[in-house]
């Protein structure tokens, strides 16, 4: 005889000092309506570009983390402990109950569509109007996706002020497709500002909070400077790579020096 019994528990806190926790670590749950991958994955991005931009050093976004990612968390062990109760309901009144609302539930649009939102993640905000925004095809070709995929913000829209001070964190896509509007997506696809093209002091605003203070005009421009979660230089679109790619820092590539060589030969010895 056995007796099946699921763990359901939460970190109190995901943020101590420099330790954080995501995914698993963070959340224990019924693997019923598999959210578990969705909710770990969503914490992964939404911490990645946060870290990435402290690196670079402004860190004030970490702060949001926790604030943004525990609720969340807490959704989905509550949801899915109340789909596997569900699911073993002992009784036949249970059952009954448990089809009847079911098929109630999945005949209404608007309850079946909230609920595969919210299982699949998609669904999911931040408050504060900061919503997934999706992937929408850009007047000038491509998709909004495809140009976030350095991992920078991206300002949907054409706004009436020069954002050219923070043109090495944030990309311009043009026009937005839905109208005549301005929004500056997160490199995880949440939308942290939107207002009109003519609003320059909130959209100013803005960007010093997300974005950070804008690079001086003395400090050269390099577009392929990003915050994005791979780090340091990728290569941009309609670009070539990179004129120091052949090389890197530790030597690797067709410049890489002999040093480098023993150096890479005695650490995998190590291993």
């Amino acid at each position: 005889m056995s007796r099946f019994h699921c763990d359901e528990r939460q970190a109190p806190r995901y943020r101590v000092g420099r330790v954080f926790l995501a995914g698993d670590a963070a959340h224990c749950h019924s693997p019923a309506g598999s959210q578990g991958m969705n909710t770990g994955i969503q914490d992964a991005t939404n911490l990645g570009w946060k870290l990435a931009a402290a690196v670079r050093g402004y860190d004030p976004l970490l702060d949001g983390y926790e604030s943004e990612r525990h609720p969340i968390g807490r959704m989905a062990v509550r949801s899915s402990g109340a789909l596997v109760r569900t699911g073993i309901a002992r009784s036949a009144t249970q059952r009954a109950l448990r089809l009847a609302a079911l098929r109630l539930s999945l005949s209404i649009p608007m309850i079946r569509r909230k609920g595969a939102l919210m299982i699949s993640g998609i669904g999911i905000g931040y408050g504060g109007g900061a919503q997934r925004v999706p992937d929408v095809t850009l007047p000038g070709g491509g998709r909004l996706y495809e140009t976030m995929r350095d991992g920078r913000f991206a300002l949907l829209g054409t706004p009436a002020m020069d954002v050219g001070p923070w043109s090495q964190r944030v990309t311009l896509t043009g026009p937005d497709p839905a109208g005549g509007r301005v929004t500056l997506v997160r490199p995880d696809a949440y939308a942290a500002w939107h207002g009109s093209p003519t609003d320059s002091a909130s959209l100013q605003a803005a960007l010093l909070h997300w974005c950070g203070p804008p690079t001086p005009e003395s400090v050269p421009r390099k577009a392929a400077e990003t915050w994005g979660f791979l780090g340091g230089r990728t290569e941009s679109p309609g670009r070539g790579p990179p004129a120091d790619s052949a090389s890197t820092g530790d030597g690797v590539g067709p410049g890489g020096s002999e040093e480098a060589d023993q150096t890479r030969a005695r650490r995998a010895h190590r291993c």
